[in-house]
């Protein structure tokens, strides 16, 4: 939808796709250092705040258990899973081919992180 606001023409699709690129951006006050930006917990906490800001976690997305299954919890659907992928891809700099795209690697925090870790140690 395009709309005018005084001599200034603005299409909404391309605010609403700003608004989701806004909302995978790092906040200035979460940003880590590069040394810890991808490390142990740091990795896990990136995850957890991408899970939270996209998908719906409850209350608290801190009580989610690591080992949970985001699939059986409902958390992520197969276009979910397209966008999980997409963050990993971007956010740390990796391939997710089509072979590793089992639960193994993608269904839990716990198995997104050590997928990672191996992803990165290769």
């Amino acid at each position: 939808m395009i709309t005018t606001t005084g001599s200034n023409w603005t299409d909404s699709s391309d605010q609403a796709q700003a608004s989701v690129d806004d909302r995978l951006e790092p906040k200035a006050d979460q940003a880590a250092t590069p040394a810890e930006s991808h490390t142990g917990s740091g990795t896990e906490a990136e995850i957890r705040r991408f899970l939270a800001e996209i998908f719906f976690l409850g209350d608290d997305p801190a009580s989610l258990p690591s080992s949970k299954s985001l699939i059986e919890a409902g958390i992520l659907d197969s276009t979910g899973i397209l966008e999980l992928i997409g963050f990993l891809e971007e956010g740390f700099g990796i391939r997710v081919e089509d072979n590793e795209l089992i639960p193994e690697n993608l269904d839990s925090i716990e198995n997104i992180v050590r997928f990672l870790t191996r992803k990165r140690a290769s």
